[in-house]
């Protein structure tokens, strides 16, 4: 049996996981924007680099916020807070890169950053989120961002 450090660990854990994140976000991006891999690869790697270095910022921070205020446990108020502000963090630094790389303004963008893992998912096309990317498009398929 392997056995490996915490840090290396750690690092392959991240390494297997924005693997897997870059493969079905390429995946996705490709069937909402209707383009090809070539497309939507480098912005799924740009993002996943950008999860990476703001998760490793952010936990720093966080962590150290604890230790100044002296919390010993994470209860689901902090664990909640927690994600809100990672999640949030991440959006602000996605948005504009979506917004760049595909083309798109703010109300479309934030549509499809917001509907990604739910509509390319589970194809559900006409589901309540969507339905503001289909007025925002004229009701247009969803994967024609163009």
């Amino acid at each position: 049996m392997i056995t490996l450090s915490p840090i290396k660990r750690r690092l392959l854990y991240v390494s297997v996981f924005e693997l897997l994140g870059i493969v079905f976000a390429t995946l996705v991006l490709m069937a909402l924007s209707g383009g090809d891999a070539k497309q939507s690869l480098p912005v799924a790697v740009i993002v996943s680099t950008a999860a990476v270095v703001w998760n490793f910022i952010y936990n720093t921070l966080f962590e150290a916020w604890e230790a100044r205020k002296q919390i010993q446990a994470r209860t689901v108020k902090i664990r909640t807070a927690h994600a809100i502000g990672f999640e949030g963090g991440l959006f602000v630094f996605c948005l504009p890169v979506y917004m760049l790389w595909y083309g798109v303004g703010k109300p479309r963008c934030c549509c499809f950053s917001w509907c990604t893992p739910f509509c390319s998912l589970w194809r559900l096309i006409r589901c309540s989120p969507c339905r503001i990317c289909w007025r925002l498009k004229g009701n247009k398929r969803l994967n024609t961002l163009r």
